[in-house]
């Protein structure tokens, strides 16, 4: 979502590139509630495995990603804060690259679940 918007306000300027990056900070708001959510699962579900935790090293590489993730979506919020609609395009490539990597991570994270509990 952050990757589709972000490529439509460089097309834009103005009010509408301001109602984009408003559009921006709902979803992130989003992401950090799914974040949330998704930690509190987990820890959830990870309790029955806990004195065998030792053991799987893909859970190990699934938490460092989550963290990885959730470290990446906050330098996205306050990047996306500190910035104005006219400052934007300056931002751009910041923007675009900590957008990748968080829907690089979410597939990592969602791939090392599948894998790890198979």
């Amino acid at each position: 979502t952050f990757i589709i918007i972000r490529k439509d306000i460089s097309r834009v300027s103005g009010c509408e590139s301001n109602f984009a990056l408003i559009t921006i900070r709902k979803f992130l708001n989003i992401a950090y509630i799914g974040m949330f959510f998704m930690v509190l699962s987990g820890l959830y579900l990870i309790i029955p495995f806990w004195s065998a935790i030792g053991t799987m090293p893909l859970v190990h590489i699934k938490i460092t990603a989550v963290v990885l993730w959730l470290f990446i979506l906050i330098l996205l919020g306050v990047s996306l804060k500190r910035i104005k609609p006219e400052t934007y395009l300056s931002n751009d490539v910041k923007i675009g690259l900590l957008s990748f990597l968080s829907v690089l991570l979410g597939l990592i994270v969602v791939a090392l679940a599948i894998f790890a509990f198979e």
